[in-house]
């Protein structure tokens, strides 16, 4: 566990993913509006957001694809109110019917999960099919 620097860390990840993205899907950095710093491990911080990232160019609607309206945002934001940082990949893709926990069953997300668990993080999933989904790393900051 180190401190890491969220703005450089989320923007070097946005850099490294693109070259993964398809021509046809708009992909997005949101940054948040202050510095801030976390303790995490970096290179499992990474690996989770990829793993999101790739979860997003995965379920891309073919549909939107073709016509060129794709969309994946990675960002953070900070509730000042509760003290928390958020870390999200947002898409919109095929999204889940409903979530019912079943998603973090599989391998991949699963993995997440436990890491992000083991690192004082909470995942989050906002999800609605045919619209998209969007993925978040929380953490209270104190």
């Amino acid at each position: 566990m180190q401190t890491i620097d969220v703005t450089n860390t989320i923007q070097q990840i946005y850099e490294d993913f693109r070259p993964q993205v398809p021509e046809s899907v708009r992909y997005l950095l949101v940054p948040g509006a202050a510095q801030l710093t976390v303790t995490a491990d970096a290179a499992q911080l990474r690996d989770m957001m990829m793993t999101y990232l790739t979860n997003a160019v995965k379920h891309q609607k073919k549909s939107e694809l073709t016509r060129g309206h794709g969309l994946i945002i990675i960002g953070w934001q900070y509730d000042y109110t509760i003290r928390e940082l958020q870390l999200f990949v947002e898409d919109n893709g095929v999204g889940l019917e409903s979530d019912n926990g079943k998603v973090w069953n599989g391998k991949q997300l699963g993995k997440v999960q436990k890491v992000a668990n083991d690192m004082g993080f909470q995942t989050v999933l906002y999800t609605e099919k045919g619209v998209g989904s969007r993925f978040e790393l929380r953490k209270i900051l104190t």
